[in-house]
């Protein structure tokens, strides 16, 4: 099974206490909180609590496939190698050797009441993996099959100044090999 994004920075399925702790004693949450007070009633934090775990584990429940996929899209030898031919039929083996892919992102989580936007938290997510090796098999512009070698890397989520999960460099388990059954697309 490959791992998700979720699944490289919590070991459980529960969003950890302590970084809940972090979640609501940050100045986002705070200067949230202090905005939209006239808006909502007491009870509506006491639920909104959960639904940003529960947001928050929905956003990062992103298989690192897709991660690696976004940067092998943007390889210059893989673009070339998928416009070299127009045979329906030829299957390419397209080997990248060692190699690191740095995924930058800034999810948001809504809060809203009655489909009226309230405000939003937008936290930091910064993510380095290294690959020994990825050998993909290309067929009419789809990814096929992936042979994974060695993968390691190291990455953190933070709300604002607050880091609510940080990995340092680690070995992360990948398959062997990953069928992608009629394939997905590679073209950039």
């Amino acid at each position: 099974m490959i791992p998700t994004v979720w699944s490289t920075l919590f070991d459980s399925e529960a969003l950890p206490s302590e970084a809940e702790r972090l979640i609501e004693r940050s100045s986002e949450l705070q200067a949230l909180q202090h905005d939209i007070r006239s808006q909502v009633d007491a009870t509506f934090w006491a639920s909104a609590r959960s639904a940003i775990a529960d947001g928050l584990r929905q956003m990062l429940n992103v298989s690192l496939l897709d991660v690696l996929l976004r940067g092998w899209r943007s390889h210059p030898g893989l673009q070339k190698q998928l416009k070299s031919g127009d045979d329906r039929n030829r299957v390419v083996l397209f080997e990248l050797g060692e190699h690191e892919i740095t995924s930058k992102h800034r999810p948001q989580i809504e809060i809203r009441q009655q489909n009226r936007l309230l405000g939003s938290l937008s936290f930091d997510l910064d993510l380095k993996l290294m690959l020994q090796l990825a050998r993909l098999q290309l067929q009419e512009g789809k990814l096929l099959r992936v042979s994974f070698g060695a993968c390691s890397g190291y990455g953190r989520l933070k709300l604002g100044a607050a880091e609510l999960s940080a990995f340092r460099l680690r070995d992360i388990e990948m398959p062997a090999q990953v069928s992608l059954g009629r394939g997905v697309s590679i073209n950039a």
